[in-house]
């Protein structure tokens, strides 16, 4: 389920529209397993995903030199500074795209073949559809700052990776995160009775249950996709049961 944490901050209103750029073969994923996939931070292509910047950097070498270089005190420092990462296995990451029209960077990035598909949501839906999920789903806006000068909050191992460096603003990046456990060689969650319950894991990451007709309000395929691909998303969206609108988008069509 959908919870409020500290560290995350919402968007204002629920009514804020977030997409969902994909490739056609995790739409299809998406439908068979009714389940969104987080990833492994350390799979994303950003190297520095889930680390402190700089800034933080920086103002841990001078504790260094505050404490004695045998405590442990000293030792999680050089720790920390050796990796630059909060060194954690279990968190998994979900991520949108918040903005009220279709973006065509992330058309660019996500239309593999010009067989792309963007899921328009909002952020209301985004929480709801995890209602029947069996643990804690976290979720708020990626803040964007200047990686020398600028601060991670270092109270919470969730905070490094809600920040990212301001060359990446353009994806106005809303993140869903899920926290996992390994017990005996397995991934868990911790349920509402505080007992282990294995999670659907991959190598790259969970499958977290979802409502597929809460989440989606439209389906769009990309600009530049043939008709063919079009009836293709509708028919398949059709087989799973899924009656949305579905879209070819319009946004290279040029004025009438």
């Amino acid at each position: 389920m959908y919870r409020e944490h500290y560290c995350f901050e919402p968007p204002n209103k629920d009514s804020t529209i977030v997409w969902k750029y994909l490739k056609f073969q995790y739409f299809i994923s998406l439908l068979d397993k009714n389940s969104l996939f987080f990833a492994r931070p350390e799979l994303f292509e950003d190297p520095y995903e889930g680390s402190y910047s700089n800034a933080n950097r920086t103002e841990m070498n001078s504790l260094l030199e505050k404490y004695d270089g045998n405590s442990v005190i000293a030792q999680n420092i050089r720790a920390l500074l050796k990796s630059s990462k909060i060194e954690t296995d279990g968190v998994m990451l979900n991520c949108w795209h918040m903005n009220k029209e279709e973006s065509a960077a992330m058309w660019k990035l996500y239309s593999d073949d010009n067989a792309g598909i963007s899921i328009k949501s909002d952020f209301g839906r985004l929480k709801n559809c995890f209602s029947e999920c069996p643990y804690p789903v976290y979720i708020g806006k990626v803040k964007y700052i200047d990686w020398n000068l600028e601060k991670i909050p270092q109270q919470n191992v969730f905070s490094p990776y809600l920040c990212k460096r301001r060359s990446f603003e353009y994806e106005n990046e809303i993140r869903a995160l899920v926290y996992t456990v390994r017990r005996d060689g397995e991934m868990c969650y911790i349920d509402k009775n505080q007992v282990f319950q294995k999670c659907e894991f991959t190598n790259d990451g969970i499958y977290v249950p979802i409502s597929l007709n809460i989440l989606i309000e439209k389906i769009y395929v990309s600009p530049k996709s043939s008709k063919w691909f079009l009836e293709l998303v509708k028919s398949i969206s059709k087989k799973y049961g899924l009656n949305k609108e579905i879209i070819r988008s319009n946004l290279y069509d040029g004025p009438s």
